[in-house]
């Protein structure tokens, strides 16, 4: 969606792109920001995390230059952060923009393209972004960027971007969030006028000059210096960022980061930040998920377990909540039976926790204890009677005891969510269960979705095979 905010004659002209959480249905990204300092703006949010589609973008741009040229001759210069500074450096030329000021942008998102990069690699959809790296000829004449180049991913975007012509700033310790360094009218504005001006030194200056006084750089380098053993100055930085108002969420992101190449020091670290609050909800969980999404499951384990030992007797929620997470941290460490025990605990804790009863579901299944799976998936049907995830699991324990009948109905229930296996599944417990034209149905639903999953292609041989299905399709033909 594109919308424009009027502005003082003859002010450079502001082409804002959202960000991944931006909406059509909000305010656009950058349009305050614009209001404020006087300038025209024109703002391109995507309905979702698209990346902002070249056919969606090329639609647009003849409405985009028209606007432009109604505003008058003040220069154009696009702005975005990450899935909009990627667009800002992609589409910029397109658009008839002359000037970029991209944040922590991607080079691309295509797993062939960037396989460096696993974060984003969810929202790329092929058949609406193919080929969506940056190209030289995309670039608007003036192209900047702020990355940290320390940053794993963030810092290879940067490389491959400053090979084809973008112009890098380096925010060291900023992780994805250089951002923080632009916030505010005045030092926003500033930026915006350093680009236009092509004044490196200017903008070089206000950067150093705010990056001390930011609390994700605070907590950034704080959390790199408490990985390195150098404790006293890391938690100090540490405190300083959290005094200024950075949440637990933050807080645990710049950890997360920090430790990701040194997870053995997650049993270290933990008890040194215990007093910030990173180890109470939600601080402590987004921290713990962090370290297992970066395939560090035995960091986020104790990472965990330093929270349950931070909670009270009496902080039941919070207890439960991290034992369902030890649970899960514990199952991708494939001990199961530490799993099935802290989900134990949780349900005990509060019997009508239905998420824990799905679990605990999965993780008596997965130990061959049918009958209590068969039980704890029926208490999570009551009390979560509309979720597919209880229905499926609970179908998937029912055929494994072979009640397909049973199974039939949770399966048909769950199937508009599900995806293939379910499908797979479906056909089964209907072939199973003697159904062999509802098992055809089935099947031939689940191979037009998906005609390359196994246990739907193993499914027409199944079907080839079965005599009570020849006879059927005899008496069919006679009838004809």
């Amino acid at each position: 969606m594109v919308r424009a905010r009027p502005g003082e004659v003859g002010r450079p002209v502001l082409v804002a792109f959202g960000h991944l959480e931006s909406r059509p249905e909000e305010a656009f990204w950058g349009g305050e920001l614009a209001t404020a300092i006087g300038w025209p703006s024109i703002g391109l949010t995507a309905r979702r995390a698209n990346w902002f589609p070249a056919d969606s973008v090329r639609a647009a741009a003849g409405a985009v230059r028209a606007r432009l040229a109604a505003l008058g001759p003040g220069p154009a210069i696009g702005y975005g952060y990450s899935m909009g500074g990627h667009a800002a450096l992609r589409h910029g030329r397109l658009l008839g923009i002359g000037h970029a000021l991209a944040v922590s942008p991607q080079f691309s998102i295509d797993p062939g393209e960037a396989a460096w990069d696993r974060r984003f690699r969810p929202f790329h959809l092929p058949t609406l972004n193919p080929g969506m790296a940056v190209r030289p000829d995309d670039l608007p004449p003036v192209s900047w960027m702020l990355a940290d180049r320390h940053h794993p991913e963030d810092g290879a975007h940067a490389r491959a971007l400053q090979r084809i012509g973008v112009r890098s700033f380096h925010t060291p310790w900023m992780n994805h969030g250089p951002i923080d360094l632009l916030a505010g009218r005045a030092v926003a504005e500033a930026a915006l006028r350093a680009v236009l001006a092509e004044d490196a030194t200017a903008l070089r200056s206000l950067l150093r000059a705010r990056r001390h006084r930011s609390p994700v750089w605070q907590a950034g380098l704080g959390a790199a210096l408490l990985v390195r053993g150098r404790e006293p100055a890391g938690e100090a930085l540490l405190g300083q960022a959290a005094a200024s108002g950075l949440d637990a969420e933050a807080l645990a992101t710049a950890l997360a980061e920090a430790l990701r190449h040194r997870p053995g020091r997650s049993d270290a670290v933990a008890p040194c930040v215990a007093g910030l609050g990173v180890l109470a909800s939600p601080g402590w969980l987004s921290w713990s998920n962090q370290m297992a999404a970066l395939d560090q499951p035995a960091a986020a384990l104790a990472i965990v377990e330093a929270g349950l030992t931070a909670s009270g007797p009496q902080d039941s929620p919070r207890v439960r909540a991290a034992l369902l997470t030890q649970a899960g941290h514990l199952r991708l460490r494939f001990q199961r039976p530490g799993a099935r025990a802290a989900l134990e605990e949780a349900v005990a804790l509060d019997p009508a926790d239905g998420w824990a009863l799905v679990g605990l579901c999965r993780a008596y299944r997965l130990e061959g204890k049918l009958e209590a799976a068969a039980a704890a998936g029926r208490a999570a049907m009551r009390q979560r009677p509309d979720d597919p995830r209880a229905l499926l699991q609970h179908a998937a324990v029912l055929m494994d005891l072979r009640r397909f009948r049973e199974a039939e109905p949770l399966l048909l229930a769950a199937l508009p969510v599900g995806g293939t296996r379910t499908r797979a599944r479906l056909f089964h417990a209907r072939l199973r269960s003697g159904k062999l034209i509802a098992a055809w149905t089935a099947l031939l639903g689940g191979l037009v979705a998906h005609p390359v999953y196994p246990a739907l292609r193993r499914g027409t041989w199944f079907l080839a095979a079965s005599r009570r299905l020849r006879r059927w399709l005899r008496e069919w033909r006679g009838k004809g």
